[in-house]
């Protein structure tokens, strides 16, 4: 996993492989690195598991780091990486679900989290603590810094294909699987403008492009995600660059990096 500061002056790596006799000192550690000269800045390893995802708040005050461990690791940005919390699900169980995707709010006060299990947690930044049931609700309405989160609400209709679903109280989506195993949504992100476009990659290989919001796929053209295929197995990242010109996308199986250009604006 690997993420940039808001402003650009420090990457992030998380480190992490499903070979646990590869690289073992290696494996839950992260690196801190010099934007420019790339010179590690910070290291740590609080988790002793494989790093999924990586965050920075968008205030710049927090980094977090989520794990297979099922936990997420919070830490102080501003003061040498030291950690503040780890937020962990209260109904964590053993094995813990590893935790595939994080996402901060825009206002750097919340955290949610999906594990592997399609279930999304909300935690409050301030003190690591998850959210009471009755308190999620009141999040509806946040804005997200990221999409990560593939279950959320803005991104729901990738999953109409392959699932039953049913919403929660923040809007976060429950699925089932239905019928033949899905080609399941590995990854999300949407364009860092307001009602612009919401990627998705697919374990089919293929990655999909659609409006945001993406409720449900609609009768109507611009309703509808655009499938597009050239990864010869599981696309495990897809991203916008931070122009939101380009899509880039990664093959797990194929190990193949690809750059999609973005000629629309917006799906008609």
């Amino acid at each position: 996993a690997m993420a940039w500061s808001p402003d650009g002056s420090l990457l992030a790596i998380g480190f992490g492989t499903e070979d646990k006799e590869v690289a073992k000192a290696r494996v839950g550690s992260f690196y801190v690195l010099n934007g420019l000269t790339l010179d590690i800045l910070f290291t740590g390893r609080d988790s002793k598991e494989w790093v999924r995802d990586a965050r920075f708040a968008p205030d710049g005050s927090l980094f977090a780091l989520a794990s297979n461990d099922g936990l997420v690791y919070v830490y102080d940005a501003k003061s040498g990486f030291k950690l503040l919390h780890t937020c962990e699900s209260p109904s964590r169980k053993v094995p813990p679900a590893p935790v595939l995707a994080i996402d901060f709010s825009f206002d750097s006060m919340f955290l949610r989290a999906l594990d592997s299990e399609f279930k999304v947690h909300h935690f409050n930044c301030a003190d690591g603590e998850p959210l009471e049931s009755s308190s999620v609700a009141k999040i509806k309405d946040v804005r997200w810094a990221t999409w990560g989160s593939s279950l959320s609400w803005g991104v729901q209709g990738f999953w109409d294909d392959f699932v039953a679903k049913s919403s929660s109280a923040d809007g976060a989506v429950a699925v089932e699987q239905t019928g033949t195993p899905p080609s399941l949504v590995t990854c999300v992100d949407r364009q860092a403008v307001a009602n612009g476009l919401v990627v998705a990659s697919l374990a089919d290989g293929s990655i999909r492009l659609a409006n945001f919001p993406f409720l449900r796929q609609g009768g109507d053209s611009s309703a509808r995600a655009r499938r597009f295929a050239r990864h010869s197995g599981v696309v495990s990242r897809v991203a916008f660059t931070r122009d939101s010109r380009s899509v880039i996308s990664i093959g797990a199986a194929d190990g193949a990096m690809i750059v999609w250009k973005v000629v629309s604006p917006k799906i008609v």
